[in-house]
């Protein structure tokens, strides 16, 4: 009795997974083609491009787990809100300042 009472309760959350993936956030994972330009010399640009560029900048590279739901939502808030507080790809036209 206990045994197929698991399962029921691992199915319900199975199923529940599932459902979750359908729920959009309310974002397209696109990448704005906006200006690129030069960016401050303080790390070179293959670590500039490997780390920050990933949350602070239009280019950043969505990867397969980027896609599955709650994690999703998680990842995508990041990049939205990394993008808001400074962004590479926006230099030119609002050259903030990079403090920690």
């Amino acid at each position: 009795m206990l045994t197929k009472r698991i399962f029921q309760i691992l199915g319900v959350l199975v199923l529940i997974f599932l459902l979750i993936q359908f729920i959009p956030f309310g974002h397209t994972r696109t990448n704005h083609q906006w200006s690129r330009s030069q960016t401050g010399q303080a790390a070179s640009a293959g670590a500039r491009k490997q780390h920050c560029f990933q949350c602070h900048s239009n280019e950043t590279n969505w990867t397969w787990y980027s896609n599955i739901a709650p994690g999703s939502w998680l990842i995508a808030y990041d990049v939205i809100e990394g993008r808001q507080k400074f962004n590479f790809s926006d230099w030119n036209n609002n050259p903030g300042e990079l403090t920690r």
